[in-house]
This record gives C-alpha cells, structure tokens and sequence, in this order.
C-alpha cells in the first residue's frame, strides 16, 4: 500500500506508512489488540523506532491548509502549527488504541505504555504529545531513550529573500548530492552521556 506512505515535502515517499491515514490507524491499533491476547498487563509502543509517522502527505497537506490557508511544504519540521497538526493526528490514533483495549479487554485492564524521546520537544517533534496523551489517560507510563530526531538545514535549502522558507527544488538538489535517500535528512543523534539542549 504505497498509497499509505509519508511522503517528504518535495514528494519523495519514505519507506514508513503514515498515521495520518485511517487505513493505517486501524492496521496497527487491530495489531496492538492482537497483541495483548498474550494475556499481558500492558501493551507499549515503541515511539522512538520505525519514524517519521507523520509527515506531508495528502491528508496532512489538506488539513493544514484548511487550517492555515496555505500548503506546509516550504517549512521546515520544527513548525510548530505542523508539530501541533502532527500531535493531532497521533492523537486521534492513540485515542483509537485505548478505546479499542477498553472495548476488548475492559477499561483500563490492559495499560498503555509509551517509550519515546528524551524530551517532550522532541516527541512533538515526531508527532507525539505526551503530555495530551497523558491529560486525557491514554498513556499510563512514559519511558524515556536518549535519542532526537530532526530535520539537518546545513545545505543551501532556504528561498530567497524568504526567512524560514525552503525551496523545494533546492532541497531536493542538497538531498541527491549529499548521496541521501529522500528521508534520510531526518536523523538520529543518540546522547551518552544524556546530555541535550
């Protein structure tokens, strides 16, 4: 279902299926379910692996520019009305899971634990509320990696004359000579000693 993927800004498709479609909400969240006839006590997700979840694709795209009148292609991932439409979406998801352990195994017996990033930036970062999550009793553990993910802006990428705005064909060009797959701009920098901004 390549359909489902991320797509990155100037169309290249990741390898990752994005959440922001509901075919693909429903894949995992029956999976998570599944999961738990084990007979465990709790499911975790595993947030720092297997990103991005969420990226420019249609759905994304359209909702943004029902939002905010203009298309998120041009900016970077640290926007924070795309973090904040990114936090949405996995929102929307995470609600999912939990109703669906509620419904299948009663309310609260299976809990939900969530490993992700080492700072709450960096889950918005990917998309990834945690304290939403943990407001609204979706999660009831949060184990922390020491591990970020972020866009790398060290090429000529920016528009003219245009603060904070990338050219898309300039990007495009950076990513082919730096010898880079279309999402391998988005690292991953792992702290020893646990050490960050």
């Amino acid at each position: 279902h390549t359909e489902w993927r991320c797509i990155d800004r100037n169309g290249d498709m990741f390898n990752a299926m994005s959440y922001a479609f509901p075919e693909v909400q429903k894949h995992i969240t029956k999976h998570i379910v599944q999961s738990a006839e084990s007979g465990c006590d709790a499911v975790t997700l595993i947030a720092h692996r297997g990103i991005p979840y969420v990226q420019y694709e249609k759905p994304v795209a359209d909702r943004f520019y029902e939002l905010y009148g203009e298309y998120p292609y041009e900016l970077p991932l640290d926007e924070p009305r795309l973090h904040a439409l990114h936090c949405e979406i996995m929102t929307e998801f995470a609600r999912g899971v939990r109703k669906a352990l509620d419904e299948t195994y009663g309310k609260d017996k299976i809990k939900l634990h969530l490993r992700t990033m080492y700072s709450l930036h960096d889950t918005k970062y990917i998309g990834i509320d945690v304290e939403e999550w943990a407001k609204e009793g979706l999660i009831d553990t949060v184990i922390v990696y020491p591990q970020r993910h972020y866009d790398l802006y060290d090429g000529d990428i920016w528009q003219e004359g245009k603060e904070y705005r990338i050219d898309i064909d300039k990007y495009t060009d950076y990513v082919v000579k730096m010898g880079r797959c279309s999402n391998s701009h988005l690292d991953h920098d792992v702290f020893y000693p646990f050490i960050g901004p």
